[in-house]
């Protein structure tokens, strides 16, 4: 009991020099310094962040969180929970990093929707039409409309140079 007291006093003045220090200490230090006195002192904290642009500081702490995909936990960090919250995220993370990397390529490499092109899925479809600069035939990777110029690659290059 006496050496938790001891412990929860000394935590009690270092949170007090950090404070003290918070201005000259950047937002990622200032965590860095609080995160290593509380596994050091291994006592529970709750990080408080800086305040930024007359907006209340919130204080963050980790948070164990169970992966959707795989069912394993995973730690949701006050830094990352301050970095959803300056991005205006309001959903906590589903996913735990291996998860989310496997989800994103496959969101990727979906056919027609969304990420690169295949190059499996051969040449693109030429169409054939007449160039709107100089009247010659002209092939296009795309459907022409009536409605827009179309150009041969020598006008469309002419037209892109002059613009």
């Amino acid at each position: 009991m006496l050496q938790c007291l001891s412990s929860y006093a000394t935590l009690r003045l270092e949170m007090r020099v950090l404070n003290t220090l918070s201005e000259f200490l950047t937002p990622s230090r200032m965590l860095k310094t609080l995160h290593s006195l509380d596994r050091a002192n291994q006592i529970p904290v709750e990080i408080p962040t800086l305040e930024t642009r007359g907006e209340l500081a919130m204080s963050y702490a980790d948070k164990t969180l169970t992966c959707r995909d795989c069912g394993e936990e995973f730690f949701f960090t006050a830094g990352e929970q301050e970095f959803y919250a300056q991005k205006g995220f309001t959903n906590e993370p589903t996913r735990c990093l291996n998860c989310r990397q496997q989800h994103k390529a496959r969101m990727n490499n979906r056919d027609g929707m969304g990420g690169y092109r295949s190059s499996n899925n051969g040449p693109r479809e030429q169409h054939t039409t007449v160039c709107a600069g100089c009247g010659r035939e002209a092939t296009v990777p795309f459907v022409p409309r009536n409605n827009k110029p179309v150009y041969c690659d020598d006008c469309f290059q002419s037209q892109w140079r002059g613009a």
